[in-house]
């Protein structure tokens, strides 16, 4: 009896085998829905939890709006319940990597002494991805914070020239590291910039210069026995956290009175350098101003000196005329004096020659007039020839006296020509021979002649000389003016540098005393400082895997709702009309003595066999497939932690099995029971049809008339097989309403910026105004809002952190 009862539950699985797919199918998505989704969450804790012990990830962290100092270190490492610190250093600042990420906003971090020790000091441990770790004092490590493309190896990175407190402002990047507090895709703020994180610059222990501490990192000591997501950790840390706000009020009032004292010493230093650099800039501007006029006067001087000469040279250039009329004068005086000399020479070599001539005839006129006395004496008056000689005699005497008359004349005119020449210095004596005379008036004459021609080369020279000095005296004004313009121009380029770096070092110092005014202001401003005490839910990343995590989990506790209840309802159907097709069987079983139980086990061990099989595939897909495609899906879009391990869960694969099997079973029995209620003789026979009754659209008359016999049909099965129609909504339902939760959170999400920025909020740019006298727009910026021609409207708000 029991062969034939297994063999026919064999023949009900052969018989239903689609029935059977149809059931391990839904049991296995429903599984597979269950498991994947509730435990991805677990295990994303589990990889966060995983990756913080790896990196040994701070527990808490303390911030400090006045920096923290070495003894504000010693406090909180002093702190019960500290196992460790790990103070940092850090700025942020704008900074490029190439032409297009000018105004990147850059988080410059100081690496720990030994960034690869293994030490509990050592937290936050970055990952290296590529390359290696700074071996020298100009390279970096960087990590590209969101969707934006590594830096390449070799790259330069670029800080602003006016960087404080950092050594250089080039670092040349040699890897690219992981930080894990920064694995989210969602960026950091910072206080610079358009207040995005873009990048972190990770540089060698010491080249950032400030003289206190950005943050401290610490771990606690009980926190490490506990799940990192668990209540117990969280108390951990909270309750150090309270002992480190407890010392934070004490510390911050000592930390503001170092600050003071040290802020108060170095402007005392300051205002000595300012006063001993502006006596320095007064006494170099004096000497300047000494030298200026100095130089002024000796150009004032030379210009004197040039106006004298250009005086004179006008002087000799008019006086030039008048001298070489005046010499040409001479000169033809002179060529007078010659032309006269000759004419006299002339007049006495002519005198000299008459009077060689006539030397002679008186001597013949003296010997005739001898002859004929001599002869007047021998004769006698009585003699006729007596008349003749004496008349000869007469006219001999005549003759003589004329010729010596003559003679004397001439001697006279040589006289007097001799003593004339004596006097002009032509000849050496008045009393020269006659011979003398010719010759040394000749000489005189030839001399005059030398001199002529010697004062009329003298006439040429002379002006040729003028007027070569007067052009060499020209150039040398002119070459005088040159550099008399050249010394004007200096000395007022000189005059103008003077006056601009005068400015400027008025400007300087009126600015170093308003930075000396406004220091002792911020002096005076210092206010108590806060510290602020947080743990990993303050880091973006950490608490951003968290929420996903818990996202997930309440995603979980829903969607596999709608699976097993498809299941359920599909389970109901199937098993119902196996149970309806299987009446005559079962009537059989029940009259030869088969009990109910053995009935209904035989129909239970198919729908449980049918869900186990498919709550096993479910399960080995749903922790392996689901996980990885969720993992992979974030990892894209979000998170980049470098390694996701599978967990398995047993309890949530056996919670799973049974809650199918039970789904599967509960729906089974149900099917199964009103069958089972009735005798074995009606279950032989074919179920009596279920009494017709007219259906709701029928009192519809108008509309019942105009729909064809198959509208009619088809009506009336809906209402007739009320299970059915209801399986088919709610199924339908289901889906459709699975399908509109993707869709939705989709096209929620993706719109969700457009509609914050363009509906919510209309602002461009805000500007975060922190000082007094900004808040008031005392310091002229509304002046400049309203005068901006890009700025169409802007308003003030006050925010406050709760």
């Amino acid at each position: 009896m029991q062969k034939s009862y297994r063999k026919n539950i064999q023949r009900d699985f052969r018989s239903n085998l689609n029935r059977f797919l149809s059931l391990f199918g839904i049991v296995a998505l429903g599984v597979m829905m269950l498991t994947g989704l509730v435990s991805f969450a677990p295990s994303m804790r589990t990889a966060g939890q995983k990756y913080y012990v790896q990196q040994n990830v701070f527990d808490l962290r303390v911030l400090s709006t006045l920096g923290l100092s070495e003894s504000d270190l010693s406090a909180i490492a002093a702190t019960e319940g500290v196992s460790a610190v790990m103070p940092v250093k850090y700025l942020d600042t704008e900074g490029r990597w190439s032409s297009s990420t000018d105004g990147a906003v850059l988080r410059v971090q100081q690496l720990p002494a030994d960034p690869a020790a293994d030490t509990e000091a050592n937290m936050n441990r970055l990952t290296l991805l590529e390359g290696r770790m700074p071996e020298t004092a100009n390279e970096c490590v960087v990590q590209v914070l969101g969707h934006a493309d590594p830096v390449p190896l070799g790259t330069v990175v670029t800080l602003p020239e006016d960087t404080e407190d950092i050594r250089r402002t080039e670092y040349t990047v040699v890897g690219q590291v992981q930080d894990p507090q920064y694995f989210s895709a969602t960026q950091e703020t910072s206080t610079v910039g358009d207040g995005i994180l873009d990048a972190l610059v990770f540089v060698q222990d010491g080249e950032l210069t400030a003289d206190y501490y950005t943050v401290c990192y610490l771990k606690v000591a009980d926190a490490a026995q506990y799940d990192n997501y668990s209540d117990e950790y969280q108390t951990a840390v909270d309750t150090v956290a309270d002992r480190l706000d407890a010392i934070s009020k004490e510390h911050c009032v000592a930390r503001r009175a170092q600050l003071i004292e040290d802020a108060t010493t170095q402007l005392d230093d300051a205002k000595q350098t300012y006063s001993e650099q502006k006596a320095e800039a007064e006494r170099q501007f004096a000497q300047a101003e000494q030298k200026l006029t100095d130089a002024q006067r000796e150009l004032d001087a030379a210009k004197a000196q040039l106006d004298a000469g250009e005086a004179e040279l006008a002087a000799q250039k008019a006086a030039l005329p008048d001298t070489m009329q005046s010499g040409a004068a001479t000169l033809v005086s002179s060529e007078d004096q010659v032309l006269e000399f000759e004419d006299q020479l002339q007049q006495i070599q002519l005198l000299v020659n008459l009077k060689q001539v006539a030397d002679p005839l008186l001597g013949y006129a003296e010997t005739a007039l001898n002859n004929a006395q001599k002869a007047l004496d021998e004769a006698e008056p009585e003699d006729e020839e007596y008349t003749e000689l004496r008349d000869a005699l007469a006219k001999a005497q005549a003759a003589y006296d004329n010729i010596k008359g003559q003679l004397d004349g001439y001697q006279a005119q040589l006289d007097a020509v001799k003593r004339q020449m004596y006097a002009k210095g032509l000849i050496s004596s008045p009393n020269l021979s006659n011979t003398d005379l010719v010759t040394e008036a000749k000489a005189a004459l030839r001399k005059m002649k030398v001199q002529l021609l010697q004062g009329q080369l003298q006439l040429s020279t002379g002006t040729a000389i003028a007027y070569t000095q007067f052009e060499a005296a020209r150039a040398q004004l002119d070459e005088g003016w040159a550099q008399y313009q050249s010394g004007q121009e200096q000395l007022n380029a000189s005059r103008t540098e003077y006056e601009t770096q005068k400015a400027d070092a008025e400007q300087k110092l009126a600015e170093g005393q308003q930075q000396i005014n406004d220091a002792e202001e911020k002096i005076a401003d210092i206010q108590n400082g806060e510290w602020y005490v947080l743990d990993r839910g303050s880091t973006l990343s950490l608490v951003t895997l968290e929420q996903y995590a818990d996202r997930m989990a309440a995603i979980a506790r829903v969607f596999p709702v709608f699976f097993f209840l498809v299941a359920a309802l599909v389970a109901s159907t199937t098993m119902t009309r196996m149970v309806d097709e299987n009446r005559l069987q079962m009537g059989t079983l029940k009259a030869l003595g088969y009990s109910n139980t053995s009935i209904a086990g035989k129909y239970l061990l198919y729908g449980i066999a049918a869900s186990v099989l498919g709550s096993i595939v479910g399960i080995a897909v749903g922790f392996v497939v689901f996980p990885t495609i969720f993992w992979y899906a974030y990892r894209t879009m979000m998170f980049s932690l470098p390694t996701f391990t599978l967990h398995f869960y047993p309890g949530l694969a056996l919670g799973s099995m049974a809650l199918s099997a039970a789904v599967i079973g509960l729906a089974t029995l149900q099917a199964c029971r009103a069958s089972l209620k009735e005798k074995s003789a009606a279950l032989l026979l074919p179920r009596a049809p279920a009494a017709g009754k007219r259906i709701l659209l029928e009192y519809l008359t108008p509309l019942w008339k105009r729909m064809s016999f198959s509208q009619k049909t088809t009506a009336r099965n809906l209402f007739r097989y009320k299970k059915r129609f209801f399986m088919t909504v709610l199924g339908v339902a289901g889906c459709t309403a699975l399908l509109l939760i993707g869709f939705g959170i989709q096209d929620s999400l993706l719109p969700m910026l457009t509609k914050q920025t363009t509906e919510l909020t209309h602002a461009d740019l805000t500007i975060s105004l922190s000082d007094e006298k900004a808040l008031t727009m005392e310091n002229g910026l509304a002046d400049l809002l309203d005068s901006s021609s890009g700025i169409t409207s802007w308003g003030r708000y006050y925010t406050k952190s709760v």
